[in-house]
């Protein structure tokens, strides 16, 4: 993953350079012009939160993964059975039942467990930092903790889909909160691969979630969840992620990038001590591969005309700090309001030169991170719906015809779809509902989901009920 975000790093900084005219300017210049826009250009202007350790949930989470860590080694045969986790059978349905017992027995009963999970919940709902804020521009800092926060997500819908099974939908309603709440725990974390894997964690809590609230319920019960769950997916839904991800990246990626590369001079072209000592771990194709990205690096150098690397990386990062400017501001909007304008850069990447072979092989980060974060906010507001469909059933025991009938009695207003920034297409059915939006495509393909194309051709982003 770092290593593609090199190159995401390095293709943005080319289409600074190469997709935009350039005009005489100095660098100084270019962070005023972002600070009067109100673009953060240091750490300090990120205004992130300071948290004592006693009310620092990171501290909390690292109990609750060293636990995880002793259990998975302790368990290491049951765990190879788990939901979501299974390495000897990849259904959790095809699991003979002897080893089903034993999984369910784990995750309900054994005590070990059951802390960790208290552990995850009382982490979840509090303010977290893991990496202090002076070592954000470490080009070296550890992000250990976001695999480890990923596999918390999916232990958890493990629990949770359990839990439904076993009839105890309180609790399942309750882990899949929990599970929400945890790419939240990201929250502060200003960096590009930080806010992906926010947006990966809310994948696997959504779709435990739909899993969950699909089937038949009980009536009159688990409203006090379904408002607690409907609070959590607002929330989310309205969090600007990726606008906060680009300003993170450019204070803790982007600027101390070009002022390293800036200061290498001529060795940035060489292998680092570093890389070559990753030859043992990663294998001499690793190597060689890092080793022909320098040396195109350096051959574009070579052909720019400048006459040193200090020279060729301050135009860069002039370049590139100029496209900042136009792009971040587009992610204060809507995506609906702004795809046609991302798509624009991206044409002008497709149309470069075949030799800006960096800018040509790798989308912009912000085309890409923009659309999978309209893809969650699709999925949180068909969830937002799908909850709030379920507290007016069992308000007036049916689902609602229409999705009017649900604001402003459960909901405020309701969400817009935002591909389109129109409503969600809205099915009522004999038993339960189905609610999508139209996706990146824009067109009705009937309420078909990904997984039911085999994740191939075109499909809706669909949420779908069953009782």
């Amino acid at each position: 993953m770092n290593k593609i975000l090199v190159k995401v790093a390095i293709g943005l900084l080319l289409i600074g350079i190469f997709g935009l005219p350039v005009y005489s300017s100095t660098i100084e210049e270019e962070l005023q012009k972002l600070k009067a826009a109100g673009i953060p250009t240091t750490v300090e202007e990120l205004n992130l939160p300071e948290i004592p350790d006693a009310e620092n949930g990171a501290l909390v989470y690292k109990e609750a993964f060293n636990l995880i860590y002793s259990l998975s080694e302790q368990y290491k045969e049951i765990f190879d059975y788990f939901p979501y986790e299974g390495r000897v059978v990849s259904k959790w349905e095809d699991v003979p039942e002897e080893k089903k017992q034993e999984v369910i027995e784990l995750i309900l009963h054994n005590p070990d467990f059951a802390k960790m999970y208290q552990l995850l919940e009382k982490a979840s709902k509090m303010k977290c930092i893991f990496i202090k804020k002076e070592d954000y521009q470490n080009p070296s800092r550890q992000l250990t903790h976001l695999n480890q926060l990923r596999y918390c997500a999916r232990i958890l819908a493990a629990k949770a889909k359990i839990e439904k099974e076993q009839g105890e939908m309180d609790k399942a309603l309750n882990t899949c909160l929990t599970t929400l709440r945890i790419g939240d725990s990201l929250s502060n974390e200003p960096t590009l691969i930080s806010q992906l894997v926010r947006i990966a964690m809310d994948g696997i809590a959504l779709n435990s979630l739909e899993e969950v609230i699909s089937g038949e319920i009980t009536e009159g019960k688990s409203n006090d969840s379904y408002q607690s769950l409907l609070k959590e997916t607002q929330t989310e839904r309205k969090t600007n992620i990726t606008n906060f991800a680009l300003k993170g990246e450019l204070v803790c990626g982007n600027l101390p990038f070009f002022s390293r590369y800036k200061k290498l001079g001529e060795k940035v072209f060489e292998l680092t001590e570093e890389e070559k000592k990753t030859e043992e771990l990663q294998g001499a194709d690793f190597v060689k591969q890092i080793k022909d990205e320098k040396q195109e690096l350096k051959n574009i150098y070579l052909n720019s005309g400048c006459k040193t690397p200090e020279e060729f990386f301050e135009k860069q990062e002039i370049s590139f700090l100029r496209t900042v400017l136009i792009v971040i501001p587009l992610t204060e909007k809507p995506y609906w309001q702004v795809n046609k304008e991302l798509e624009k850069i991206d044409k002008d990447i497709k149309n470069l030169p075949d030799n800006e072979i960096f800018s040509k092989s790798t989308l912009p980060a912000i085309v890409r991170v923009y659309m999978l974060e309209a893809r969650t906010d699709a999925q949180l507001g068909a969830a937002e719906i799908a909850i709030a469909n379920k507290i007016y059933k069992t308000k007036h025991g049916e689902y609602v015809e229409s999705l009017s009938q649900l604001s402003p009695e459960i909901l405020p207003t309701t969400p817009l779809d935002p591909f389109t920034g129109k409503d969600y297409i809205y099915k009522k059915k004999e038993k339960g509902f189905i609610v999508y939006s139209l996706g990146e495509n824009l067109k009705d393909d009937g309420g078909i989901s990904q997984k039911q194309t085999g994740w191939k051709g075109d499909y809706d982003i669909v949420w779908e009920c069953s009782f």
